[in-house]
């Protein structure tokens, strides 16, 4: 991944940390996702980065340029890449909580879980279309990414996701009716026009129970 090797590499260990099926108590082991941007380097300040929003977004960004042929994958990546649905899987990020677009107190919440579907999505769509693109993917511990796994990671979100649209959270004690963070899934990501209307129709909805016209 270039320029960003330092930043990758470090991601990669995050990812290599979460293997056992579950997500860590401690925030600071998950993948960092805050870093200085003129010198890719990592900002070692205690931080919440539980975001699976910002890794589905990286997931499905990496992929949509590889499929545009604006970025040719490396062995590098791939090995970094094979994590990605790994350690979605370990963490069963289909109802794993993380603080999301707005870096809140965690909760189960369906713009986080969209955006780890847009992700997959978008990397199940090398599997099909780009034939030597598991060429650079590596087994991890006895495991393998296949389209298999892609399929089913992506179903679990999409089950999750049904139970909780239209809403942003239905968790008890943490729900939310409404968020802007859904209307980040709607598009370019993946939701259908049927999703799109769901959310227009919602923000409508807040701006009429707010007396905004």
């Amino acid at each position: 991944m270039g320029e960003c090797s330092y930043i990758c590499s470090y991601g990669y260990l995050r990812l290599q940390k979460i293997d056992n099926n579950s997500a860590p108590e401690n925030q600071m082991d998950r993948p960092h996702i805050r870093f200085d941007g003129p010198s890719l380097k990592r900002i070692k300040q205690e931080w919440n980065h539980a975001q699976n929003d910002a890794l589905g977004y990286f997931l499905w960004l990496y992929s949509k340029l590889v499929h545009e042929k604006l970025l040719k994958p490396t062995q590098e990546d791939g090995e970094i890449l094979t994590l990605f649905p790994l350690y979605f899987e370990a963490i069963q990020y289909w109802q794993d909580e993380d603080s999301g677009h707005w870096e809140e107190p965690p909760k189960i919440e369906a713009s986080s879980i969209g955006a780890v579907i847009a992700g997959l999505k978008a990397m199940g769509s090398l599997f099909i279309e780009k034939s030597d693109f598991t060429t650079y993917l590596t087994t991890y511990k006895g495991k393998i990414v296949t389209l298999n796994l892609l399929d089913k990671l992506i179903s679990n979100g999409e089950t999750a996701l049904n139970d909780i649209l239209p809403w942003e959270s239905v968790q008890p004690g943490k729900r939310r009716r409404y968020d802007s963070a859904l209307l980040y899934d709607s598009t370019p990501l993946l939701w259908t026009q049927a999703n799109l209307l769901v959310a227009l129709k919602l923000m409508d909805k807040s701006l009429r129970d707010n007396n905004v016209s």
